[in-house]
């Protein structure tokens, strides 16, 4: 008894409809992350500008999320003890540093909400000196750590959607 097997040759992948649907569900990624760092700054006077940047290329999905502003990497970073002082007269500035006694920090570490708050107390006055510096936030950190299987899971199902509508069945 003889007998012949064909080999079962699969409708090629639309490759256009793959990658509209990826980067469909990257833009839409992205706009959730932009918020929660928009959330990390929502009570502050300083509001730093975030980009969204992606990569669709050579089987690589990514997307790039934040901000290079000077300040925002300060509260995320942290900072080490440090000398602050007055600008000084002949600078156009101050001859002495004006501040509250008492300062509650708007964020804190482990949390990427941002609360009221802001100095209170009396007035203090110092030609300069040392402050502590900044605890890190690490804001980024726990947006990626937030958005690593998120992510994952929501480029599956966008290949798919596009695996269904390109009429790729397996």
């Amino acid at each position: 008894m003889a007998f012949v097997m064909k080999g079962i040759k699969p409708k090629t992948m639309n490759e256009a409809v793959m990658r509209k649907m990826l980067l469909d569900e990257m833009r839409d990624s992205a706009d959730e992350m932009l918020k929660d760092f928009h959330a990390t700054t929502s009570t502050w006077d300083h509001k730093p500008e975030f980009e969204k940047l992606f990569q669709l290329s050579g089987g690589t999905v990514a997307i790039i999320v934040g901000t290079d502003d000077e300040i925002y990497g300060y509260v995320s970073n942290g900072t080490k003890r440090h000398w602050v002082g007055p600008k000084g007269k002949g600078r156009g500035g101050a001859d002495a540093l004006k501040f509250m006694s008492i300062y509650t920090p708007k964020t804190s570490p482990g949390s990427m909400s941002a609360g009221p708050g802001g100095g209170s107390g009396e007035f203090w006055f110092s030609k300069g000196h040392y402050v502590s510096g900044i605890k890190a936030r690490r804001f980024d950190e726990h947006i990626q750590k937030l958005w690593v299987k998120k992510f994952k899971t929501r480029i599956e199902k966008a290949m798919s959607r596009a695996r269904k509508a390109s009429g790729y069945s397996i």
